[in-house]
């Protein structure tokens, strides 16, 4: 059974969607999967982004309480 709360899941099945549409010729059903796509990938870089920072937040601290 997939976990459908998974993110990488759900772009995988975004992904098979995108081929079906395809398969179908239904241009708009391609355009909707791949903008929900886009919107997934924006969102992952983000949370990459937020938790990087994060981190050199903590790092700063730990330094900070070194010295």
């Amino acid at each position: 059974m997939r976990d459908y709360q998974s993110k990488a899941v759900q772009m995988q099945v975004l992904i098979d969607y995108l081929q079906v549409m395809i398969a179908r010729r239904d241009w708009h059903g391609v355009s909707d999967a791949a903008n929900d796509l886009r919107e997934m990938e924006a969102e992952l870089k983000l949370a990459k982004i937020s938790h990087k920072n994060h981190a050199a937040d903590e790092w700063k601290l730990h330094v900070k309480d070194l010295a």
